[in-house]
């Protein structure tokens, strides 16, 4: 979850120097000139300078342009976050483009002095200001290259605007989402605040279908950020969280309601509530039905740590079919990715089976073990990563073995095993039968996965054993 932080910096002296030069002596050889384009290309190619944040405060106030310290650990989250956000094109071309961006390093030392000064112990934290140093946002956590790339447009229209949209763009809602972004940085009277936000949320789909849907999470942050100052703030969340309870509960919403209730279950701090739709929700209609399913995918851990076990196999009767019509769908995501190679070994059309010879030489192909499903229709908060579905598998595997379905557990983890045979992935399935003290089916996934993971992983699958023993007793 992302935090806001205050995270105040001095006003400082300019650090750059211009040096003099005299003049040069006549030569009869003419002196070589750098290109200015080339020049300009190579500085854009580079989207993170070599400074100190200070230095970088300074540079951005110089330039004209936002400053954004990336304050990186050693992390999982953070070097994902590096692997997969930092190094996209898109996001670097835009970084060198508009910011005065920097990197720190938990580890290094004189850089851990500024992040612990500042109170910066979450990796990775990105701090965003605008060229007069005034705070905009603080990112705490992994987000996306496109996530990442949608917060900073959004914080660049916030540096330009500072009145009241009027005119025409009184029914832009990025207008008011810009305007209530600056007023937010500011510090602004807290009511006014939310008015251009509240505006957002209650006026901006009707102007532009997509906007909720790409802006819901930086809407939601802002609005509860906003209600710790007003209790009118506060009661207009709430209002408008009610509201949206309701129809879900009757049924009479969409994918993305549902959704968006859990969205606001996680930044109102009440994630109860989302559940307490879930389990109020009728089973008769198919309505009701899809909309069940959307919102136990985006609650499913937390359905899980309240053991709602007979619940949730309720609307998932047949969790092996559900994780593979998932796994079936990131592979369809990843095949439309990738551009197509004439001559390359193709995979078979979904639901297309090998003839009965053939089938000896695909032992090794983890899709032996799928049953026969279409790809898991979209839906809203669903994650397409494979190492995602992996951990839903392993939520529903608990589940399961609660439930004396121990076989079909056991299916169940094999399948998402195979499909992703990691450490991580085994380790998963050990927690949850740890959770529910089944500790020698826990013994047995390790055995599994000592024989699957790489020689140096096994010290790793031993020590989550180890590990998910000692938090249950």
């Amino acid at each position: 979850m992302r935090r806001h932080l205050a995270l105040p910096f001095p006003a400082l002296a300019s650090l750059l120097c211009v040096p003099t030069w005299g003049l040069a002596p006549q030569v009869e050889t003419p002196i070589p000139q750098i290109d200015p384009q080339a020049k300009k290309k190579e500085e854009k190619a580079q989207p993170f300078r070599d400074l100190t944040p200070d230095q970088a405060l300074d540079l951005a106030a110089l330039e004209r342009k936002m400053s954004i310290i990336f304050c990186l650990g050693p992390q999982k989250e953070s070097e994902r976050f590096e692997a997969e956000t930092l190094s996209n094109a898109k996001v670097q071309t835009w970084l060198a483009t508009h910011t005065v961006s920097t990197r720190l390093r938990q580890g290094n030392v004189g850089e851990k002095t500024w992040l612990d000064r500042y109170g910066i112990n979450q990796f990775p934290t990105a701090i965003l200001r605008a060229p007069d140093m005034r705070m905009l946002d603080t990112m705490v956590g992994f987000q996306g290259p496109d996530e990442f790339l949608l917060l900073l447009d959004n914080m660049q229209k916030a540096i330009s605007v500072t009145e009241k949209p009027t005119g025409k763009a009184a029914q832009d809602p990025y207008s008011w989402l810009a305007y209530g972004n600056y007023m937010a940085g500011r510090g602004m009277h807290p009511e006014e605040t939310a008015e251009a936000l509240f505006w957002c949320y209650d006026e901006g789909p009707k102007h532009d279908p997509e906007f909720l849907p790409k802006n819901l999470d930086f809407l939601l942050r802002r609005l509860t950020h906003v209600s710790y100052y007003s209790e009118d703030v506060k009661n207009g969340v709430r209002a408008r969280r009610d509201a949206l309870h309701n129809r879900v509960v009757a049924a009479k919403a969409t994918d993305f309601d549902a959704h968006m209730l859990a969205r606001f279950g996680l930044w109102m701090r009440d994630q109860d509530d989302p559940m307490r739709a879930f389990r109020k929700m009728p089973r008769e209609s198919a309505k009701a039905k899809a909309l069940r399913e959307v919102l136990l995918w985006n609650i499913l851990e937390r359905l899980v740590a309240y053991r709602h076990y007979e619940d949730i196999l309720a609307c998932i009767p047949d969790p092996k079919k559900a994780i593979a019509a998932r796994f079936l769908s990131i592979e369809v995501k990843a095949q439309k990715d990738q551009p197509i190679q004439v001559d390359a070994d193709m995979p078979r059309p979904p639901g297309v089976t090998q003839e009965p010879e053939a089938q000896e030489e695909d032992q090794d192909d983890p899709k032996r073990l799928w049953p026969k499903v279409a790809p898991e229709r979209p839906m809203p908060g669903v994650s397409l990563d494979r190492e995602d579905a992996c951990y839903d598998a392993s939520l529903l595997y608990e589940c399961l073995l609660s439930m004396g379905r121990a076989q079909d557990g056991l299916d169940l983890m094999e399948m998402a095993t195979e499909y992703m045979p990691t450490s991580t992935v085994y380790g998963f399935f050990i927690q949850r039968a740890c959770r529910i003290e089944r500790y020698d089916i826990a013994e047995g996934v390790a055995e599994r996965a000592y024989t699957r993971v790489p020689v140096e992983d096994v010290p790793r699958v031993q020590a989550m054993l180890r590990r998910g023993k000692r938090s249950t007793k």
